[in-house]
């Protein structure tokens, strides 16, 4: 998979991590991570995405893990060793990063061991996961700096130009038919005479 459209001005990239870096977050954390999310990490050791959404590095260097530490600068093994935050959800979770610092996206252990499963959001108030994407490139693509609502904007209004370009062009050949389907009718009718 290739993330190079992750290299824009509003994202905030990072060396990648090894694998053996991989590995040790795995063993700590006590959960595998996600094919697909090795990958992201081996492209990019965390992100940020349009000052919106902080993705995890597999561990921030060197300090180490502090349960007291509110810098949100986390990363996957502080974050997932402290998961005060999810209180009352029933089942084990990956953590992986969180939207302007406070909701979460993760993966659910269930999924933990398959290649690209589903990446979810914790939602606070209903206490529960509610999917967000179906697997980490549809998540990094929703994400990225090309959401943002000005290019939405400038994509609509592409989208609305090509739309009706079509159109006119489809009215074009219409009326082409018919012109000949006309002139045909007429050659016929002064053949006739």
């Amino acid at each position: 998979m290739t993330y190079d459209f992750l290299k824009n001005d509003d994202n905030r990239l990072c060396e990648g991590a090894s694998e053996e870096l991989l590995r040790y977050v795995e063993s700590t954390v006590g959960m595998p991570i996600p094919r697909a999310w090795k990958e992201f990490l081996s492209f990019s050791n965390g992100a940020v995405l349009s000052d919106e959404i902080r993705l995890f590095p597999a561990r921030r260097d060197p300090v180490p893990y502090d349960p007291e530490d509110d810098d949100p600068e986390e990363d996957l093994i502080s974050a997932n060793q402290d998961q005060d935050e999810l209180q009352g959800l029933d089942e084990d979770v990956l953590i992986i990063g969180r939207y302007f610092d406070s909701d979460l996206f993760c993966y659910r252990r269930a999924d933990a061991e398959k290649d690209d499963p589903p990446v979810y959001f914790f939602n606070h108030e209903e206490i529960e996961l509610e999917k967000d994407s179906d697997n980490a490139l549809e998540f990094l693509r929703k994400y990225n700096v090309r959401l943002r609502p000005e290019n939405i904007r400038k994509e609509k209004r592409a989208l609305f130009l090509k739309q009706t370009l079509a159109v006119i062009e489809v009215l074009l050949i219409v009326a082409g038919i018919l012109a000949l389907v006309t002139g045909l009718a007429w050659l016929f009718a002064f053949e006739k005479h």
